[in-house]
């Protein structure tokens, strides 16, 4: 009994330290991931800042407010960076996006 115990735990820190190794290698894709979500959240929030609305980012959830009119959990898409998609459950809005934010 002793021994099962002692090969679970042996399972149990060489899982955590095998966790450990594979994050470092993917620490740049993470970093990558990141930077590429804050300049797409800071393109549409300067788009729809610009329609009079602002934009919310928690975690995966999006909130939308343009007109006075909260629209949760969304789904944004970007066109060819010429337009923004705002789909919801309901419909689908399209906001033109201002060449000057496009980098």
């Amino acid at each position: 009994m002793l021994f099962c115990l002692c090969i679970v735990i042996f399972l149990l820190l060489f899982k955590v330290e095998a966790e450990e190794i594979k994050s470092p290698q993917d620490r740049p894709l993470k970093e990558r991931a990141d930077e590429v979500i804050k300049e797409r959240d800071e393109l549409i929030k300067k788009t729809i800042r610009e329609y009079g609305g602002d934009y919310l980012r928690m975690g995966t959830r999006l909130f939308v407010t343009i007109n006075g009119k909260l629209y949760e959990d969304v789904e944004i898409e970007i066109c060819d960076g010429k337009e923004i998609l705002i789909k919801t459950n309901h419909e689908t809005l399209s906001l033109e996006i201002d060449p000057r934010f496009n980098k």
